[in-house]
């Protein structure tokens, strides 16, 4: 598996307040999921975690978010980073496998993740 932070986007909620949006790629052999999040949400999977899954609490984890310079291009570089280091962490571990579709589901990703490259590569057998 492979986790990837390919890139942001600015994104306003009005014309006064804008946000960056991480764009996400997680790569299971040939099948690849894009998730577009906020950090703020990755926060707030990263707090679903820690809820459930408490042995998971210290494997990489995500930084408070910090409001003042947001969307200077340190910041953003620093958070793509954690982030792809979270979420690779996080998603390998063989609990998310077993028992980690609600973190699935609050991720963006289908519950039927882990095993859609099987699927994948089934309905390809079928049609040759």
């Amino acid at each position: 598996m492979e986790v990837d932070v390919i890139g942001t986007e600015e994104r306003s909620s009005n014309k006064v307040t804008k946000h960056t949006v991480y764009i996400i790629q997680v790569k299971i052999r040939n099948v690849k999921q894009k998730i577009f999040m906020r950090y703020a949400e990755l926060l707030e999977v990263q707090k679903l975690v820690n809820k459930r899954f408490p042995d998971l609490r210290n494997i990489n984890p995500l930084t408070k978010s910090n409001w003042i310079g947001n969307h200077q291009n340190k910041i953003i570089e620093e958070r793509k980073l954690a982030i792809q280091m979270y979420l690779q962490s996080l998603l390998s571990m063989r609990v998310m496998k077993e028992r980690g579709s609600i973190i699935l589901y609050a991720l963006g990703l289908p519950e039927d993740f882990y095993t859609l490259h099987e699927k994948f590569r089934l309905s390809q057998e079928e049609n040759d």
